[in-house]
């Protein structure tokens, strides 16, 4: 029997299949020792169809620092699911994407780089994807990640002149004109 409240169960559990599996935060901790350089992987199986989010806390190290990674996904085997990653980011900066056919999936391996930036501060690592259920069945899938810190020094910082210091300038090289001027017409 069909009725408004099966109804409404049935479209709950529709639209609660279509939302994002939120993980909480997952720490990574770097290794490496002071004054040396440091590093961090790990890698993360997704089970079950629809999107997610994932967010890494890289722990160990919050200097300034010159940073490199990637991360890739790869089918296993025909049939099987597929992650589609639609963004990663490092503290808001993206990576970049390259997809490889593999397996008779236009996007069976998907690697993301970050070339070597630099950044300060705790590190945030954001996964954006979807894992699409496979042929054969299969609904669990794996993307693993690797970064290379390096610390450095701070950038030096040069003082920024305001507004009204360009504005003084202007002043000054306006009165400069005026009295070159004067000078010639007398």
């Amino acid at each position: 029997m069909n009725t408004p409240l099966t109804a409404s169960i049935a479209l709950a559990a529709a639209l609660l299949a279509g939302t994002a599996q939120a993980s909480d935060p997952i720490t990574v901790n770097m290794t490496g020792t002071a004054g040396g350089t440091f590093s961090a992987g790990s890698s993360h199986t997704i089970s079950g169809a629809g999107s997610f989010e994932d967010v890494y806390k890289l722990d160990g190290y919050t200097g300034w620092s010159s940073i490199n990674g990637a991360l890739s996904t790869q089918i296993l085997n025909s049939g099987s699911a597929d992650i589609d990653i639609s963004s990663v980011t490092l503290n808001g900066v993206g990576f970049g994407q390259t997809l490889t056919f593999f397996r008779g999936n236009l996007d069976g391996r998907e690697t993301y780089t970050l070339p070597a930036t630099d950044f300060a501060g705790p590190l945030t690592l954001v996964v954006k994807g979807s894992l699409l259920a496979g042929n054969n069945g299969s609904s669990v899938g794996t993307y693993s990640f690797s970064f290379r810190v390096t610390p450095i020094a701070a950038p030096s910082t040069s003082p920024i002149p305001e507004p009204q210091t360009y504005a003084l300038f202007a002043a000054g090289l306006m009165a400069v004109g005026y009295v070159v001027r004067r000078r010639r017409s007398a």
